[in-house]
């Protein structure tokens, strides 16, 4: 009852809060934040009813929402991948593309199925890594190709909530 749908803008200099952009009615309780070009998008569970995915254009503030259809419940988990938002729906196992070139108002099923914890695109390998675990006693890590095609998996900790590449020092 709660939710918010607000990004704020911080001066990374002086860490002065600056201001706020309300991603309106429908694009309340982000879960995730992705950047492309000049625009933020966030992945929003709203009040767990249903998901939207919001576009912040980052030339002008102005935001605009589109409500997934087909969504009955908040999204689990989601990522950026290559021009596309890849988004599963808590609790469900199949995983969805949302083109952000086009705003369709439902995402794509791909040909991966699998309840995943986290979403992290690598694009240095072109290489998609999924999460899976029981919140108990394991967690692997799932790797795809750019085809959607099981690559390789590797076991890491319980509950692999990130993951994060550090590609600062890629050669060109």
């Amino acid at each position: 009852g709660n939710e918010k749908g607000i990004i704020g803008i911080l001066d990374l200099n002086t860490l002065s809060y600056i201001n706020e952009i309300d991603l309106g009615l429908n694009g309340v309780n982000p879960d995730n934040m992705m950047k492309s070009g000049d625009h933020i998008y966030t992945i929003n569970n709203k009040d767990w009813s249903g998901s939207s995915i919001s576009q912040l254009s980052l030339l002008n503030n102005s935001v605009s929402t589109i409500d997934l259809a087909g969504a009955p419940t908040g999204c689990g988990t989601s990522c950026l991948r290559d021009g596309k938002i890849n988004y599963q729906i808590s609790g469900d196992s199949i995983l969805n593309e949302w083109d952000i070139s086009l705003l369709p108002s439902n995402g794509t099923p791909l040909s991966i199925s699998q309840n995943f914890y986290d979403l992290s695109y690598d694009p240095v390998n072109n290489l998609l890594y999924a999460s899976i675990t029981d919140y108990a006693t394991y967690g692997a890590i799932n790797i795809y190709n750019d085809n959607n095609d099981f690559v390789d998996s590797f076991i890491c900790g319980v509950s692999p909530g990130n993951i994060v590449f550090d590609i600062r020092n890629v050669p060109t």
